[in-house]
């Protein structure tokens, strides 16, 4: 959580059990969704492309397309080949891959005239925020007053 959060934030230590409590939840069924792909392939090792794939069929579409992306990268640096082929990741590395890189590389320009401002919304901080405010109100809000 430190490497997504700004240098001087805090994070609750509820925030932190919060997280832990999700992904305690979220790995087994991501984890049984990429071992019925190796059942269904007859196969006993679960690889990073049937975690990838597992995604895909729990409908993170948007997680995998980057991912995918990532992984071709890496594979492309590191010049490893994964062991096991799926057709998903045959079709991922070839049509939407690229389109992918296409998309990183070339943003669209902004319209003329328009203010961008980088990084998080200026708003006060969130820590001064009582346990139950909801943020991305307050978010979009801060968004709302800004652009007006």
């Amino acid at each position: 959580m430190r490497h997504g959060s700004p240098p001087n934030s805090k994070i609750a230590g509820d925030a932190k059990e919060a997280v832990d409590n999700c992904v305690a939840e979220f790995s087994p069924v991501l984890i049984r969704a990429a071992v019925e792909e190796c059942r269904q392939d007859r196969r006993t090792t679960v690889t990073v492309d049937d975690l990838i794939l597992a995604l895909s069929n729990l409908g993170f579409d948007d997680s995998v397309r980057l991912l995918a992306l990532y992984l071709r990268r890496y594979r492309e640096i590191e010049g490893t080949r994964p062991r096991a082929r799926h057709t998903l990741m045959v079709a991922l590395e070839h049509p939407t891959a690229p389109a992918v890189e296409a998309e990183v590389q070339s943003p669209a320009p902004p319209s003329p005239g328009l203010d961008l401002q980088l990084g998080p919304p200026q708003v006060r901080d969130v820590t001064e925020l009582g346990p139950h405010a909801d943020v991305c109100a307050v978010w979009r809000a801060a968004d709302a007053a800004a652009a007006a």
